[in-house]
């Protein structure tokens, strides 16, 4: 009884946090913080990294169980799958109907882990940025206008090994990437770890399929070297000698 009447006093307070909404399958949706005292700057950018998680489920139906939401409305819902997410994303979310409306509520958890990236973010900020306009090129297909030669440039190919991967190769992996639909990368999906001897950083995008058993989630890993991103094949992992692989 008591939780819902916290949930209560929370959602019947939305003004407060009008400012906080995202967009999934082009419905907007709010996103609360169980933890108060943050500031709209780092609200704002949880919120659009929120949605960078969400978009490729492309609906929310997707996401959490609607007609669970629907039958009891003075219930909070968890997200449906498990895997997919961030680490510890899991969990740290639950789904309320508030009036018709659903809310998203984030415990503190994960709100500060974003607030730790937040405090410490201009140390990415650059790479980041480069590889969300990668992502969105790969997305919307633009990636394709380049040429085979600096498509080919976007593969991570380590010089200790030999070319793996031929220019129309490259342009296959990119043209596959793009059908797989929306590519996005969190971050919290985003790390440093030693790559064949060097500090590298690192990213996990996820591409997502709906066949007959439901959501596939796949990991597309991207290296950052050189001022720029590359991809970062799965099969790389066994090679490199030391670090804590995903």
């Amino acid at each position: 009884m008591k939780l819902i009447i916290s949930l209560w006093l929370l959602l019947t307070s939305m003004s407060a946090f009008s400012s906080n909404l995202f967009s999934l399958g082009g419905e907007a949706f709010q996103l609360c913080f169980l933890k108060s005292g943050y500031s709209e700057a780092f609200k704002a950018f949880v919120t659009e990294d929120v949605e960078r998680i969400f978009a490729p489920l492309r609906s929310i139906s997707n996401v959490v169980d609607i007609v669970s939401l629907q039958t009891h409305p003075d219930q909070c819902c968890s997200l449906i799958h498990h895997e997919g997410y961030p680490e510890q994303l899991y969990g740290s979310f639950s789904i309320s109907n508030a009036n018709g409306s659903l809310v998203f509520l984030m415990d503190e958890t994960i709100s500060e882990k974003y607030k730790c990236i937040f405090d410490d973010y201009s140390s990415i900020d650059t790479p980041y940025s480069a590889l969300t306009n990668l992502l969105n090129a790969i997305t919307t297909g633009s990636i394709t206008n380049q040429t085979n030669a600096s498509l080919l440039s976007l593969i991570f190919i380590p010089v200790e090994m030999d070319q793996p991967a031929t220019e129309e190769q490259a342009r296959a992996l990119f043209s596959d990437l793009h059908r797989e639909g929306i590519l996005t990368a969190s971050v919290l999906d985003v790390w440093v770890e030693d790559i064949f001897g060097e500090s590298s950083l690192m990213a996990a995008a996820k591409t997502i399929d709906e066949g007959m058993m439901g959501l596939d989630f796949t990991p597309v890993f991207w290296i950052y070297r050189g001022g720029a991103w590359r991809f970062f094949h799965p099969a790389l992992w066994r090679a490199v000698p030391t670090g804590t692989h995903p």
